[in-house]
């Protein structure tokens, strides 16, 4: 909803409030509390799935606002209520390295599988493409000054373990329960 013609009056800082706050004390906040207990049952596929998560939220919160907080959020009990921003570089590269240890826990065994999979239906040869198709954006978005970005990426490109058809892709496709909507994207797309 648009309540303005000119960029300023159209968005408040206030506008990105929510953002933050799903993003910080929501999504990262229930990795941090679960990620523990999945450890500690050996649940190597919901950490898989929670490393390649934070990746994709962090990697998109520097794509959206430049430096971040990161490396000083949601820390059980420290009490800092005021994090730092980490350069989007040192994100990127910390997005690059969950990635690599999702993809190790998505190759290995676990002790139980997650109740649901809204992406791939528990084929996590399916999550292994996504977290290499997510590190080719990193290292595509990267590559002016990273000199090593082209070598990754080409890396991948040749093992050629990476989505390249579209039934592969990371998408989640919302049920279409009405006639009246029955298409399969989120509600919010057909709010004006």
């Amino acid at each position: 909803y648009m309540s303005g013609r000119n960029y300023p009056s159209v968005y408040q800082g206030s506008d990105m409030d929510d953002e933050w706050l799903n993003a910080y004390l929501g999504i990262m906040g229930d990795i941090r509390a679960m990620t523990p207990l999945a450890e500690a049952s050996e649940q190597n596929h919901h950490i898989g799935i929670a490393q390649f998560i934070e990746a994709y939220l962090m990697v998109t919160m520097v794509d959206y606002y430049g430096d971040v907080p990161y490396s000083e959020i949601v820390q059980a009990g420290d009490g800092n209520f005021n994090p730092a921003p980490d350069p989007g570089a040192d994100i990127y590269a910390a997005a690059l390295a969950l990635l690599d240890q999702a993809i190790a826990n998505f190759n290995g065994d676990a002790a139980a599988e997650p109740a649901e999979d809204l992406f791939y239906n528990g084929d996590f040869s399916k999550w292994v493409l996504a977290a290499n198709t997510f590190k080719m954006k990193i290292y595509l978005q990267s590559r002016l000054v990273d000199a090593s970005a082209v070598a990754g990426f080409n890396a991948i490109v040749n093992s050629g373990n990476y989505i390249q058809d579209t039934a592969d892709d990371f998408q989640y496709n919302w049920s279409a329960t009405s006639p009246s909507q029955p298409d399969a994207r989120h509600p919010r797309y057909g709010w004006n």
